[in-house]
């Protein structure tokens, strides 16, 4: 039983030193800016997890980490609206979707630009889209990142609140991550309510 804890104390020395290098924050905001076209990538988690190690307990280093995470978020959903610009803006193999995207208004693109941050797959396709459409750059920025903001301090703040659970870096990290996920799940549902209803809004047009 004393091998099993000091494998455990062991673990959590590892963790507790590589949070202090800045190795860790470099692979923390390359997993958000990735998440942007590869939304497997756990960023999310991995900004709770960083933030309940006591490297970012400290308000200067917490909210240095948010707005770093939060940033690299909006370039990885500019480029993939960069990526969408690569597609002609109307493609002759897909009718369909040109008229469906040719039908959403301003004020729909504007809902769809501020809360796709919040749901991991449609996101894709909503950058992607904007990108396609020929949307400027400057209008996605301005309503994607509050966005990304809020979805950056949602992770990081979730971590904060696990490293006051526990002083373990395991269990803090652990439950950070935990209450990330639930809270970043209750904005999805709601993204994904408003984005289903403009969708109705659409078709009924």
């Amino acid at each position: 039983m004393s091998s099993f804890w000091s494998f455990i104390s062991g673990i959590e020395t590892a963790i507790v030193s590589f949070s202090d290098q800045p190795l860790s924050l470099v692979l923390c905001v390359l997993a958000c800016w990735g998440d942007g076209f590869f939304p497997v990538l756990p960023s999310g988690s991995v900004i709770s997890a960083l933030s309940a190690t006591p490297a970012y307990r400290e308000p200067v280093f917490l909210t240095f980490l948010i707005v770093c995470c939060a940033c690299a978020a909006l370039v990885g959903d500019l480029t993939m609206a960069a990526i969408g610009r690569l597609f002609p803006a109307k493609s002759r193999r897909l009718p369909k979707l040109n008229m469906r995207l040719s039908a959403v208004t301003e004020r729909q693109w504007r809902i769809l630009l501020s809360t796709g941050r919040f749901v991991p797959i449609v996101r894709i396709a909503i950058f992607l889209s904007a990108g396609k459409m020929r949307i400027p750059f400057r209008h996605i920025a301005l309503l994607d990142a509050p966005a990304c903001l809020i979805w950056a301090c949602i992770y990081g703040l979730s971590g904060t609140i696990g490293a006051r659970i526990s002083t373990s870096p395991l269990i803090s990290m652990a439950c950070g991550i935990v209450l990330g996920a639930l809270f970043a799940a209750i904005l999805t549902r709601i993204a994904q309510y408003l984005h289903s209803r403009h969708a109705k809004v659409t078709d009924q047009s």
